[in-house]
């Protein structure tokens, strides 16, 4: 009994030695055998051609047998290398899911260890080389996102940098640039069997972007802004751009602007070597031109007329401003011939008149000088009648009782009008002749000669062409479109909100915010609106600055959008409410008055209808139309990058691409969404909706709600519903532990193995979790069925319900099948699958070797 008990022992110590023996070495701490390329993309040839290269960095061979690679097979399985496994001293160890010699690889060389089991995932990967006994040798990848290299797009591989022992570190990989012991005909990269085509990487560094430049300006002077002194460390030949509050204007390295408007300007350089580039910015506050000192000159004011001899007590002289700009009186007086009889104060505007009135016996009635003086200057003076001078013959007459002498335009002529205008255009209304003599001959009737009385004459002003300056707010901007519906134009609606008429033509330009101008050409009456379509220069969809400059260029009236105010999405306008608000508006009106309007928001049941009468009681006849039209309601133009500031109960527009048309998930919703994984849910009680398609960019109106913690947007008609361009929409890719109400009702994709499979779901494990899968309303594997293990790429939207969310996908093309498990039996329900005898072989194996065991230890009994 004792020598069975001995053979025994020495059996499984024996065993022991043989099974797990550990030839494993480590010097300063670098793992003898390294997880050293991974090809997880998959090839050109197959997208399941994916291979795993180990390598031996020590001196002498080491046995691998039995050893396992975590996470590298189906379904987060390990991969387990078979029995005489070695790695030769310095040498490479390839797994891989096909031979050289199948057409679906790309490998030219030999492969140690075929396994179709290896699976390799493209997200949340963590890879680790164990011995026999389980101890963990090396480590690949940190399980987090996607792979620290490789590059699924041109099939690279993930290679390990040398001498880089821990292979958790992302910097310890890189993607493969070349190629190595591959078929000559493939693009694929990687260097199986081969050292890493590692090339160490020349660092370089950003440079330097510096901007020399005054604090100050003043407007309409040139400014000089200097990048000279930016620099490169490397001493690289540098390019360099400008860009004054975000507009690109020069690419040189000495930038000279000229400002037109006093404000503060926002300067960006940017700095790029070729490589890296780097970026300052400055600010410079430009301000007004500093006024100048006035220096008149000849005849900036004139005498433009007067009434020395009136018929009572007031006698009166009329002053012209003629200059182009407005002067201010306190140096200025009048004199007669003698001394001051006057001093003026206060201002006069361009083409304006000041009338000056006079005591009694001021101006001699049979004639006198009239000068009008700045200072001591004689800007404008005219000698009448009899006063003497040093040539009486060129005096202008004397007007006489009641008349005023007018100032006709030429050179400096005065008439007598027996019609005088103060304070307006002079009017010339000669004296009439005296009545005609009666002739009379013996025998015959009296005969009269007829005298035509004369025609009046109306005198223009002199400088009638001289740029005239308005106050602000003269002519409004009332309304405008700067998005507007495909096949329509832009415009800009003006608005006169004074009392008289306003001839544009004679300068006046609608400004954009890079200057350009766009010439205004119609008079524009009281109370009336034009509409100014197709401006120049094109108005920015996102933000821009319109302004209205009088003909002096004096700034009337300006808006800016985009910052504190929205900007009015494709096929609606931006308005003037009644309260002078502005505010978008479904119903642009160009030429006529704003109405504010926008669909009411929907509710689940449907609303009584609601009017309001808008009958405008001094109109009634022209707007019958307006008493029946939808009650006013404001919305908040937003987008998906605003998600966490939406309120329930808001009313909004949003514009988005449709992901999932009404009936594929529901038949009173679908779904709309961006590029990024955002989505909302858009709700029609009574199922009207426009003709929709996926990919439809599309802006919808209505009040936001939540269902089952995603968005929705309720509407109430199809009108709605703007369809506006056709857009390319692609699932977003996550990773379920990614998955939050961020991204509830968006259209994502996941990629992973199956874990469960019914006839109207399933269950997707991506190595970062599990999610439902739900394909009944889609029908995407119809005929299809799917094992444990099975790789596919599931699209869809994440549908929340009250139990938590699940990915439903809309149409058959939304489940991409990866790769499938290999059968080896076929069950009775004739569903793919392994055989439940595949288990029983090498436990059967087992049981002959101790049965053989057991007969030879026999003969060491001992006999009774």
């Amino acid at each position: 009994m004792k020598t069975l008990k001995t053979i025994l022992i020495i059996l499984v110590a024996t065993q022991g030695f043989l099974f797990n023996q550990n030839f494993v070495f480590a010097e300063d701490d670098v793992p003898a055998v390294i997880i050293n390329e991974i090809f997880w993309s998959g090839s050109s040839l197959s997208n399941v051609d994916e291979f795993i290269e180990l390598h031996n960095t020590t001196d002498e061979e080491v046995d691998v047998s039995h050893w396992s690679i975590k996470d590298a097979a189906a379904s987060g399985g390990d991969l387990i290398l078979p029995a005489s496994s070695t790695i030769p001293a310095l040498g490479f160890f390839i797994i891989a899911n096909y031979p050289a010699s199948n057409e679906k690889s790309i490998l030219n060389i030999e492969v140690d260890h075929v396994s179709s089991s290896i699976s390799l995932a493209n997200s949340g990967a963590r890879y680790e080389l164990r011995d026999q006994e389980g101890g963990n040798i090396d480590s690949a990848d940190d399980g987090s996102g996607a792979p620290f290299s490789g590059d699924n797009g041109i099939n690279a591989s993930m290679a390990r940098v040398p001498g880089c022992w821990d292979g958790g570190l992302e910097e310890c990989w890189f993607t493969t640039s070349v190629q190595k012991n591959l078929k000559t005909d493939v693009t694929d990269l990687a260097t199986p069997g081969a050292e890493n085509g590692w090339i160490e990487p020349i660092i370089n560094l950003p440079p330097t972007a510096i901007i020399k430049g005054p604090p100050t300006g003043e407007v309409n002077i040139e400014i000089n802004f200097d990048a000279s002194p930016s620099f490169d460390p490397e001493e690289g030949e540098l390019s360099y751009l400008w860009l004054i509050n975000g507009a690109e204007y020069a690419s040189t390295e000495i930038f000279t602007a000229l400002f037109e408007y006093p404000a503060t300007y926002e300067i960006e350089l940017n700095v790029d070597d070729g490589e890296l580039e780097s970026a300052t910015s400055t600010q410079i506050f430009i301000m007004p031109k500093p006024a100048q000192p006035y220096t008149p000159k000849t005849n900036d004011l004139i005498i433009n007329e007067f009434v020395s001899y009136p018929a009572g007590d007031d006698e009166w002289i009329e002053i012209l401003n003629t200059a182009s700009q407005t002067i201010e009186l306190s140096e200025w007086s009048i004199w007669d011939g003698r001394s001051k009889i006057a001093t003026l104060e206060g201002e006069l505007a361009s083409n304006e008149y000041s009338i000056v009135h006079l005591p009694s016996a001021k101006l001699n009635n049979s004639g006198d000088q009239i000068l009008l003086k700045f200072g001591e200057l004689i800007i404008n003076h005219i000698t009448y009648g009899d006063w003497e001078d040093e040539d009486v013959s060129d005096n202008a007459p004397n007007p006489g009782q009641s008349h005023a002498l007018a100032r006709t335009p030429g050179a400096n002529e005065y008439k007598i009008t027996t019609t005088p205008t103060p304070g307006s255009q002079n009017i010339i209304t000669p004296i009439p002749e005296p009545e005609p003599e009666v002739l009379v001959e013996e025998n015959e009737p009296a005969q009269t000669k007829t005298v035509s009385e004369p025609e009046p004459e109306i005198i223009a002003a002199e400088n009638e062409f001289i740029a005239q300056t308005f106050p602000v707010g003269t002519i409004l901007i009332n309304e405008f479109v700067s998005d507007p519906p495909s096949g329509a134009v832009e415009w800009i609606e003006i608005y006169n909100p004074g009392s008289e008429t306003v001839d544009l033509s004679l300068g006046w330009t609608i400004v954009d915010e890079k200057g350009t101008a766009t010439a205004l050409e119609e008079k524009i009456n009281p109370d009336k609106y034009i509409a100014i379509f197709s401006p120049k220069g094109k108005l920015n969809n996102d933000q821009d600055t319109i302004s209205i400059l009088d003909p002096s260029n004096k700034l009337i009236d300006s808006i800016t959008y985009g910052y504190e105010l929205p900007s009015p999405p494709r096929g609606t306008s931006l308005a003037r409410n009644e309260a002078n608000d502005w505010q978008i508006t479904h119903e642009p009106t160009p030429g006529a008055k704003n109405a504010i309007t926008v669909p009411e928001p929907n509710e689940d049941e449907p609303p009584e209808k609601e009017i309001k009468d808008k009958t405008d009681a001094s109109n009634e006849k022209s707007s019958a139309k307006n008493s029946n039209s939808q009650k006013e309601n404001s919305f908040i133009a937003t987008n998906f990058a605003e998600i966490d500031s939406w309120q329930e109960g808001q009313s909004i527009a949003i514009s988005g691409i449709v992901t999932a048309l009404p009936g594929m998930l529901g038949s009173q919703y679908f779904y709309i969404g961006d590029n990024y994984g955002h989505g909302i849910q858009v709700y029609n009680y009574k199922k009207e909706f426009p003709d929709l398609e996926i990919g439809q960019k599309i802006i919808v109106q209505g009040e936001l709600s939540k269902i089952s913690d995603t968005w929705r947007i309720k509407t109430k008609t199809a009108d709605d519903m703007v369809i506006t361009e056709k857009e390319n929409i692609l699932p977003h890719p996550l990773t379920t532990d990614s998955i939050d109400e961020e991204f509830y009702g968006g259209f994502i994709t996941l990629e992973g193995g199956v874990t469960e499979f019914k006839n109207s779901y399933l269950y997707l494990d991506d190595g970062a979790g599990e999610i439902k899968v739900g394909f009944g309303k889609s029908k995407a594997l119809e005929n299809i069925k799917l094992i444990s293990g099975d790789q596919i790429r599931a699209a869809g939207i994440i549908v929340t319900t009250k139990s938590g969310y699940h990915l439903e996908t809309r149409l058959p093309e939304d489940i991409e099948i990866l790769n499938q498990t290999p059968i080896t039996t076929q069950q009775n329900n004739n569903e793919r699958g392994y055989s439940n005898w595949a288990g029983l072989i090498p436990m059967a194996i087992l049981m002959i070797i101790g049965i053989a065991n057991i007969k030879k230890l026999k003969k060491f009994l001992p006999k009774k």
